[in-house]
């Protein structure tokens, strides 16, 4: 029988001090992976496969659900990535790609490498990780991924069917 260690989404102690949740494609897991690199920090990734649907929940379209669907919204509610497993203090849990940055400087940054002492430059940081998050982020992600579904989700659609409008929308008069 296989223990809690060999689950894929358990939270229990591994071989590394963090456990990365992520996949292969896009910058939200890249940010964190680099975060660990420049704070020498140990860890391990565990690449979600978006296809079969690992990191959905209850209530995710069946043809969109995998064998262990659930299992990583138990990590992560919201269900994308990242989330990080901090081993070293009680495995504790962050989940979401600016709170994981917070996380890490907060806690595993002594030599500000990532972070200031100055509390103006803290504020400069601050903006710039939040339009990261906020606004340039999600550009991306869309960037990535829908041009990526155009195809896969045909089929998965139904009778649900798109139309692209050929002409301007009908003016209102006010």
């Amino acid at each position: 029988m296989a223990s809690s260690t060999d689950n894929k989404f358990s939270t229990a102690r591994k071989d590394k001090d963090f456990t990365l949740y992520t996949h292969d494609n896009g910058p939200n897991g890249w940010k964190i992976s680099h975060a660990f690199e420049e704070l020498g920090l140990d860890y391990e990734s565990h690449f979600l496969n978006f296809m079969a649907g690992e990191h959905k929940g209850a209530g995710t379209p069946p043809q969109f659900v995998g064998a262990d669907n659930e299992e990583y919204t138990k990590i992560n509610p919201n269900g994308r990535i990242p989330a990080i497993v901090d081993h070293k203090r009680n495995d504790f849990v962050v989940w979401e790609s600016g709170a994981i940055l917070l996380y890490l400087v907060k806690h595993y940054d002594p030599e500000y490498k990532l972070w200031s002492k100055d509390e103006d430059e803290q504020s400069h940081i601050l903006e710039w990780l939040f339009f990261q998050v906020s606004g340039f982020g999600p550009y991306i992600g869309q960037a990535f991924w829908y041009p990526s579904q155009r195809n896969s989700n045909a089929e998965s659609l139904g009778s649900l069917s798109i139309t692209r409008r050929k002409s301007p929308p009908p003016s209102i008069d006010m």
